[in-house]
């Protein structure tokens, strides 16, 4: 009952969950509030909490488990992949826009803003905020400004 729970629960602080400790609820619930988003953190202490208090055969610390690790793996390279094909579709869109005429036109401003921006972080260690605020406001004076379209 408690790892099917642990799959289905969101680590809810109710009293039915009596194989948690109470420093592991507060765990818990500290983990609920510094997460943005989707709760995918809470959901994976409190599975692993349940495969710790009732392992089976499966312990967490085992890593012996070759077709879980090589579907992890899998796992990991798709994402990458899917990440990576997103950043370059991006870039692309950004630095070389589709014009009206259907055709791909350079946008010299928008790949002065990437190099610099990269070329800053890479060289000078500037914060991502920083960069990212300067980038956004650069593109709000290009769009507010007459004729600087």
């Amino acid at each position: 009952m408690c790892r099917r729970r642990s799959l289905v629960s969101a680590g809810s602080m109710t009293p039915v969950d009596n194989w948690r400790q109470p420093a592991e609820k507060l765990d818990g619930l500290a983990l609920v509030e510094s997460t943005p988003g989707p709760l995918i953190l809470v959901l994976q202490f409190v599975g692993f909490l349940g495969g710790w208090r009732d392992s089976g055969t499966l312990a967490p610390w085992q890593g012996g488990v070759r077709a879980l690790s090589a579907a992890l793996a899998t796992i990991t390279a798709a994402v990458t992949g899917v990440m990576l094909n997103l950043a370059l579709w991006l870039a692309v869109e950004v630095v070389a826009p589709l014009r009206p005429e259907g055709v791909r036109g350079a946008d010299p401003l928008a790949l002065a803003i990437a190099v610099l921006a990269w070329w800053g972080m890479r060289r000078w260690r500037w914060p991502v905020t920083a960069v990212l605020s300067g980038a956004a406001v650069v593109g709000l004076l290009r769009l507010l400004l007459p004729g600087a379209s």
